[in-house]
């Protein structure tokens, strides 16, 4: 009987692992803080999509229409596009420029 039960879980192991290994370390939430239209809010956004950040979020806040949740969040009303790079209820401070995404979660903290 053990060896079925073996044969029939073993495959789910390695997503289980994945699974487990979310709920512990948390989603990484990348949020980004400007009009769409803006070429440095699509610079940010290019640099965040390309960085290989395991169980990320990705989400365009515009300041015009989401007010609220960008206040919610706690970030600054800015003119400036900005990306935030959270942890659970932990942020770093705002990221301005494209090549600072890559140092910043290329980097050990």
């Amino acid at each position: 009987m053990e060896e079925d039960e073996e044969q029939l879980f073993l495959p789910a192991g390695s997503a289980w692992a994945r699974a487990w290994d979310m709920v512990s370390r948390g989603l990484v939430r990348l949020v980004a803080v400007g009009e769409a239209s803006h070429p440095a809010t699509k610079s940010l956004l290019r640099a965040a999509l390309k960085v290989y950040v395991p169980h990320r979020i990705v989400q365009l806040l515009n300041p015009r229409c989401d007010g609220e949740r960008i206040a919610l969040l706690g970030f600054p009303a800015e003119n400036m596009p900005s990306l935030y790079a959270c942890l659970g209820s932990l942020c770093l401070a705002p990221i301005t420029a494209s090549r600072e995404v890559e140092r910043m979660l290329t980097g050990r903290p």
